[in-house]
């Protein structure tokens, strides 16, 4: 997905993921891969963004539970 997709809410199983973000253009992973726990009953939002040092961008990624 692109950095400005915004998806809707996708219901999944709780238990342990590992997340896994590529760059839609350059097919480069985003960070490395992370494994999280998710909880049933939990919503969780993933956060994908440009982020500037310099004249240089690249990609970051994060995962928040929602309060």
């Amino acid at each position: 997905m692109d950095a400005q997709t915004i998806l809707p809410f996708v219901p999944i199983e709780g238990g342990q993921y590992t997340i896994s973000i590529g760059d839609v253009d350059t097919q480069q992973k985003v960070g490395n891969d992370s494994t999280v726990v998710l909880k049933p009953g939990e919503c969780y939002y993933l956060f994908v963004f440009d982020y500037r040092s310099g004249s240089q961008v690249a990609q970051r990624w994060f995962i928040r539970k929602v309060n």
